[in-house]
């Protein structure tokens, strides 16, 4: 792995850092995401092969932050717990609703 790339990981995982938490109000209708089942990965890269940063629980709300472009559809989320990550969706890994 290239030292650019390492890199380039941290200057986003910072820059995301240096977002504000979002905060849903109940008159707001913000889509989020649930993990459909225990055992959901958060992957640290749009790809299954790579580390998983955390395993999700049945029902955790994860708020995106950005959409992936391509063949299968991956979205950077957070977490309640603040962690931030990469869920593939579909069966079984995540669902989409507003909240």
């Amino acid at each position: 792995m290239s030292c650019a790339r390492v890199y380039s990981g941290f200057i986003i995982a910072f820059l995301i850092w240096l977002t504000p938490t979002i905060g849903i109000d109940a008159a707001e209708s913000i889509p989020v995401l649930t993990a459909r089942e225990t055992g959901v990965a958060l992957y640290a890269r749009q790809d299954p092969e790579t580390d998983r940063i955390a395993t999700l629980e049945k029902d955790e709300i994860l708020v995106p932050i950005a959409e992936s472009v391509g063949g299968e559809v991956w979205y950077m989320v957070r977490t309640k717990r603040g962690l931030i990550g990469w869920v593939p969706i579909g069966w079984p890994c995540a669902s989409r609703h507003r909240a």
